[in-house]
């Protein structure tokens, strides 16, 4: 009878322990589980992060206004503005940069494209941007002799220089003067309604009739073309 009664007690202690053992074991299986989970997540959030396209040539084109050489700016509207900027000195050049904002001037975004990524100019140079697409540099020589115009039809993404032909020019006295010898100082260029007007005047070496003439040239599609309107006095 004892031993029957043992038996009975035995079998209830392992029944009682292969239960324990199986809830041991489903929750060793939920946690797993969970962890295979987690593991899945995370790998999917560090190939999210490593996938993602970041350009950074363009970031480092991203600045802000404080870490810009400012020389020039004009505001397209209130949130538009485009910034002549420099970007070094050497031997009383600089070179020059266009930036963009689009947030009223905080961040700027470079534009410029040239070759080299920048325009030389003389650092005592003018600029002038009538619209988002068309501007103008004038770089004058440290002596104020003579002086180059450079235009940007595209916001200043690039610029080129603007020369104009030659054209007779009146003999003065003995001295054959060439045309080029003579207007080689181009104004930074003025807007009149949707004309734009550009002077090649002397320069402060200028002696040909007294120094007081200039040449005009006149724009009627805002910098596409320019048309010779002749000598005038100044």
């Amino acid at each position: 009878m004892n031993s029957l009664k043992n038996d009975s007690k035995f079998n209830i202690f392992i029944l009682c322990l292969l239960m324990l053992l199986t809830m041991l074991l489903i929750v060793v299986v939920i946690d797993y589980s969970n962890l295979e989970e987690i593991k899945y997540n995370k790998t999917n959030i560090i190939k999210e992060d490593t996938t993602e396209n970041i350009d950074y040539k363009e970031v480092s084109k991203t600045k802000r206004r404080e870490e810009l050489d400012i020389l020039y700016e004009y505001s397209i509207n209130s949130n538009e503005k485009i910034v002549a900027c420099a970007s070094d000195y050497a031997m009383g050049t600089v070179a020059v940069q266009i930036y963009k904002s689009e947030d009223g001037g905080n961040m700027f975004s470079l534009v410029t494209e040239n070759q080299d990524g920048y325009v030389q100019v003389s650092a005592n140079a003018e600029y002038i941007f009538y619209n988002k697409d068309i501007g103008f540099i004038s770089s004058p020589t440290k002596s104020g002799n003579a002086a180059e115009l450079y235009i940007t039809r595209n916001g200043g993404k690039t610029f080129e220089l603007l020369e104009f032909p030659e054209q007779e020019l009146e003999k003065q006295g003995e001295v054959d003067l060439k045309w080029k010898d003579v207007y080689d100082y181009y104004e930074i260029p003025i807007l009149e309604e949707d004309n734009i007007a550009i002077f090649v005047s002397q320069g402060n070496d200028g002696d040909y009739k007294g120094g007081k003439t200039a040449a005009l040239y006149i724009s009627n599609d805002m910098g596409k073309s320019f048309k010779y309107m002749g000598v005038i006095s100044i």
